[in-house]
């Protein structure tokens, strides 16, 4: 319904290239903003948003947002969107989004025993973030040297050859409903798909390779937790507000395991202890620190070439932006739901109680 893009034109000063209009016309769309007009790496967020009325419970319309990454991240790009928003149950009243509460720190006499213990553990801990962010790095300049994924079928091409057309597929699933069907089966929800693995692995285990190299590119949100109210006010500064409008996200790496296993909840442990890892580490930083550096050292064009060996050596890509926790309208049109997307990266979020996934192919 709205599309909203950067125009990859000439500038009026006749410049002979239009691959990176930003630098040329000296437009200051966004920190990094240079990188994305690359066609390597011309990519746009698309937000589909779900209308309905008061009689129907799934939508029956929708809103297509097509807007350019140059412009901004998921983040700020869904903040705006929502700041045009307004609550269901209060017209003048922004939505409100979870704000994650920080822990309160202990007050109290420490002893000398434990004064020690607290020392060995930070040491610990400084050692353990060292080696974990001197290991990631290593493999993030292992990825873009030489170290690829496996080709399978869920890896696409290479972002920006274009040689398939671009589909997305959103799929909603109900926990009530899931939740409903263990309650009458007096059944865990995991027990049914249990059973069924365990009657097909050992069918299925011959046909698995065994080795399978598959990581995904985790997207991360480099600004302090801010609500929608907050965003607001940094429109009017620009980009050059600190922490607010823009493209402020880091990228992680983490290695998927493709196994099939009797225990569903192994699956769930395997991710816990690569997560807890990983936030031991100062991976994304670096990469974010690195995206402001190299385009001043080594220019933009390099700097688009090291990204993109990074996405197109991997295989998937996941982020995920914090929504609204109550009902809201966009003038006066109630939403179902919002799913949002970009060019070759696969996005899930769940709202409330239904789990809405977006798939882009």
């Amino acid at each position: 319904m709205a599309a909203v893009t950067a125009a990859n034109g000439k500038s009026s000063g006749g410049a002979k290239s239009a691959d990176f209009t930003a630098v040329e016309i000296g437009e200051a769309l966004s920190p990094t903003a240079s990188l994305f007009h690359s066609p390597k790496l011309n990519c746009c967020i698309i937000a589909v948003l779900g209308s309905k009325t008061v009689k129907t419970r799934d939508a029956e319309s929708l809103f297509v947002f097509k807007i350019h990454h140059s412009i901004g991240d998921g983040a700020s790009l869904i903040s705006l969107l929502l700041a045009c928003a307004r609550k269901s149950s209060d017209p003048n009243a922004l939505p409100s989004v979870p704000v994650k509460n920080r822990r309160a720190r202990r007050q109290g006499v420490v002893s000398a025993s434990g004064f020690c213990w607290s020392l060995v553990w930070l040491i610990w801990a400084v050692v353990r973030l060292v080696w974990n962010t001197l290991v990631d790095v290593l493999l993030v300049n292992a990825t873009v040297l030489f170290l690829r994924d496996t080709r399978t079928p869920i890896k696409g091409p290479a972002t920006g050859e274009g040689r398939n057309g671009k589909r997305f597929v959103h799929r909603t699933v109900s926990l009530g409903d899931i939740k409903m069907v263990k309650n009458a089966m007096n059944m865990l929800i995991g027990e049914n798909q249990k059973n069924e693995e365990k009657q097909s692995n050992q069918i299925q285990k011959s046909y698995l390779p065994s080795t399978i190299r598959l990581r995904a590119c985790i997207m991360v949100n480099m600004r302090p937790t801010t609500g929608i109210q907050d965003m607001a006010k940094l429109m009017a500064k620009g980009p050059k507000a600190k922490w607010g409008w823009g493209n402020w996200i880091g990228n992680m790496m983490i290695p998927l395991t493709i196994a099939l296993r009797d225990d569903p909840l192994d699956y769930l442990w395997s991710a816990k202890a690569t997560m807890d890892r990983k936030k031991h580490s100062l991976e994304p930083i670096l990469e974010f620190i690195g995206a402001r550096i190299l385009p001043m050292v080594f220019g933009v064009k390099a700097t688009v070439g090291i990204f993109h060996k990074i996405l197109s050596n991997t295989t998937l890509a996941f982020s995920n932006v914090v929504g609204p926790v109550e009902e809201i309208s966009l003038y006066g049109h109630p939403i179902a739901y919002i799913a949002p997307s970009v060019y070759g990266h696969p996005h899930v979020s769940a709202p409330l109680n239904t789990m809405k996934s977006t798939y882009q192919t």
